[in-house]
């Protein structure tokens, strides 16, 4: 299990808060259910995500502030009001969009930091990530020998060509003589 500091850096930079890997989300929208590399489950409980909502909405607020406090004290005396609102406007309707899946991320981060998971989680977490690698190397094994008996298939002269492929087959092929004499007629 990560320390706090460090599960919490390791949400902030879009990683499993437990282990550090990498590849979350399947898409920019859409988190895994379990890390692919520790087993961890993301989602610990019903309602779990309002926590990322929360950091994604006081995340908006704290750019919202800097952009408009900014723009005040580096334009005072003659703030540009119209600009700052269109620009806080466009920021208000981006960033959380943007910045969704970073949200989770971070979130979990900082729920890991201060809600460590229990013995429980990781023992569930560790047989889901067992249960993963054991059907993945049943996967294999089974591709290996469908791979294998395909083989032997192909091995017992079955020919995959076309006829009329090679220009020696037998045939009336214009420019060659079907004797094998090489003369062309």
């Amino acid at each position: 299990m990560a320390g706090g500091v460090q599960a919490l850096g390791r949400g902030l930079v879009m990683r499993c808060p437990t282990c550090g890997a990498g590849d979350l989300f399947v898409s920019y929208y859409t988190m895994r259910e379990r890390c692919l590399n520790c087993g961890t489950a993301f989602e610990r409980e019903e309602g779990y995500w309002v926590g990322a909502m929360i950091v994604l909405i006081g995340m908006t607020e704290v750019l919202f502030a800097i952009w408009f406090v900014g723009g005040m004290l580096l334009t005072w005396p003659d703030v540009p009001w119209t600009g700052l609102l269109i620009g806080g406007v466009v920021l208000n309707l981006t960033f959380p969009v943007l910045g969704y899946s970073w949200s989770k991320t971070a979130w979990m981060g900082l729920h890991d930091a201060f809600v460590p998971e229990e013995p429980a989680q990781q023992a569930e977490a560790i047989t889901a990530l067992d249960a993963r690698r054991r059907a993945a190397a049943f996967e294999a094994r089974d591709r290996a020998l469908a791979e294998a008996a395909e083989g032997e298939h192909g091995a017992e002269g079955t020919d995959r060509s076309e006829p009329g492929d090679d220009p020696r087959d037998a045939g009336d092929h214009e420019g060659f003589d079907d004797t094998g004499s090489g003369r062309t007629r």
